[in-house]
């Protein structure tokens, strides 16, 4: 019974200081709490010279992201594919870069306000290794 009410004790002296962080930044970031960011697709993969390949679709996006995790930190080759749709309208992007862990790269759009776009995005191990993760985010 002790130990419950310590651990009541903690929740209401913690929970509050969590929310601290969380506050500031909509009080004081420009962009909305709600526009991002969004998953647009992820993928994992173990190994030496693991390879995985993310995709997903992003819905009103305003900026799309490519972050790649590996263990250990380590330079990566990353190639991206992207088809957005405005009105009747289709435009394709394609590219490549290459980085240390962790790593975060902003894609072009081929449209300036795209209403969806078709993003997919690979990454390769360049030095052997144990992991790799990669997520495509977006924000509204």
């Amino acid at each position: 019974m002790r130990t419950h009410a310590i651990v009541r004790k903690l929740h209401r002296a913690v929970l509050p200081l969590a929310a601290v962080p969380a506050l500031l930044a909509a009080t004081l970031s420009p962009v909305s709490a709600a526009a991002g960011p969004y998953h647009a697709g992820w993928c994992d993969a173990s190994g030496d010279f693991a390879v995985c390949v993310a995709g997903g679709t992003a819905y009103d996006p305003s900026i799309i992201n490519v972050h790649v995790w590996a263990t250990p930190n380590q330079k990566v080759d990353v190639f991206w594919d992207m088809v957005c749709s405005k009105g009747y309208g289709a435009g394709s992007s394609s590219g490549h870069f290459s980085g240390v862990t962790p790593l975060s790269h902003r894609i072009p759009h081929p449209y300036a306000q795209p209403d969806n776009c078709s993003v997919a995005a690979s990454a390769e191990l360049d030095n052997g290794g144990h992991y790799i993760l990669v997520k495509i985010m977006y924000w509204k």
